[in-house]
C-alpha cells in the first residue's frame, strides 16, 4: 500500500472552462433534481443553487491555481499520496463553505452536528466522481505515455552534425540528442549513449544545425541553445527570464523571451512543471 501511495501521479491543473462546467453541473443538479432535502427552498431554489455552484467554482479555482501550483514549486514530484490529500482537502473546503453559506441564508444552525452533516454529504457526493476521475487520469496517463513512447520509437531519426572546418561529423539518434550549446565559437553537443550523458564539440553554429536537428521535440530556446524537451524536468522563472532543468544532468538552460511561449506550450504536452 505504501508503495502505491508513493508512486508518481500525473500533474493535473484544471483549466478555467472545466471548472466552470463542473460548477454549472452542480447548480443544474441542485436546481432541477433538488437532492438532499434541497426542496425546502421551494420557489427560491435558484439563489442557493447558484450559491453552491459559485462556492464550487471558488474552491476548485483556489486549490488549483494557488495551493497546487505553489506546492508543485516546492516538491520534486507529485505522488499519489499528495493527490489523495489534495482531493480530500478540496472536498472538506467545499463542505465548510457550503455549511457557512447555508447558515448565512438561515437554512441550518451553526453547530458541530450540522457541520459534520455537511462534511458527510459533500464527501458522499464528491468522493465517487472524484476518485473515478482519479483513476481515469492514471489510465489516460499510462496510455498517453505508452503512445508517446511508441510514437517516439517509430519516429526516431538519425541526426548528422558536420564540423564546418573538417570532415568530422557526429551521427546520433534524435531520441538521444539532449541539447546543444555554442560557447566561444565552438558547438558542444550533449547526447545519451548507453544511458550515460556524452559530450562532443565541433566547429559549427547553432543556426547551421538548426534545420538538421530541430523537429517537434527538439527546439531552439535561446540564441545559444537547442534543447530536446523530453529531457526537461522543470521550467522556472518569471517575465524576466525562464530556466530549464534537465533530468539527466545538472545543466541549467536559459530560455529567451522570444521562445518562452513556445516552450511553455511544448512542456504542457509533456506535463512538465512550469
Amino acid at each position: 500500500m505504501a508503495n502505491v501511495l508513493m508512486k508518481e501521479f500525473p500533474i493535473i491543473v484544471l483549466k478555467i472552462r472545466v471548472i466552470i462546467v463542473i460548477s454549472l453541473c452542480v447548480t443544474t443538479i441542485l436546481f432541477f433534481l433538488q437532492p438532499f432535502s434541497f426542496g425546502i427552498y421551494q420557489h427560491y431554489a435558484l439563489f442557493p443553487a447558484l450559491g453552491y455552484g459559485g462556492i464550487t467554482f471558488i474552491c476548485i479555482y483556489v486549490f488549483n491555481f494557488i495551493f497546487k501550483k505553489r506546492a508543485l514549486k516546492c516538491l520534486s514530484q507529485w505522488i499519489v499520496l499528495y493527490e489523495i490529500g489534495f482531493i480530500l482537502s478540496l472536498l472538506i473546503f467545499i463542505a465548510t463553505l457550503n455549511f457557512l453559506f447555508t447558515a448565512l441564508i438561515g437554512a441550518t444552525s451553526l453547530n458541530a452536528y450540522s457541520y459534520l452533516s455537511w462534511i458527510n454529504i459533500t464527501l458522499s457526493v464528491g468522493i465517487f466522481p472524484t476518485f473515478f476521475f482519479f483513476f481515469f487520469v492514471q489510465y489516460r496517463s499510462k496510455l498517453d505515455k505508452y503512445n508517446k513512447n511508441t510514437k517516439t520509437e517509430l519516429e526516431s531519426r538519425k541526426i548528422t552534425i558536420k564540423d564546418m572546418a573538417s570532415n568530422i561529423k557526429l551521427t546520433i539518434s534524435s531520441n538521444d540528442f539532449v541539447y546543444a550549446e555554442i560557447r566561444c565559437s565552438t558547438l558542444y553537443i550533449y547526447f545519451m549513449h548507453d544511458n550515460v550523458l556524452r559530450e562532443r564539440h565541433l566547429r559549427a553554429t547553432i543556426s547551421s544545425i538548426e534545420d538538421v536537428v530541430c523537429d517537434e521535440n527538439i527546439v531552439r530556446c535561446h540564441r545559444s541553445f537547442i534543447i530536446n524537451v523530453k529531457y526537461v524536468d522543470a521550467m522556472e522563472g518569471n517575465s524576466n527570464g525562464y530556466k530549464l532543468y534537465l533530468r539527466c544532468c545538472n545543466a541549467v538552460i536559459p530560455v529567451s523571451r522570444h521562445y518562452t511561449l513556445i516552450m511553455r506550450n511544448l512542456l504542457d504536452e509533456y506535463a512538465v512543471s512550469v
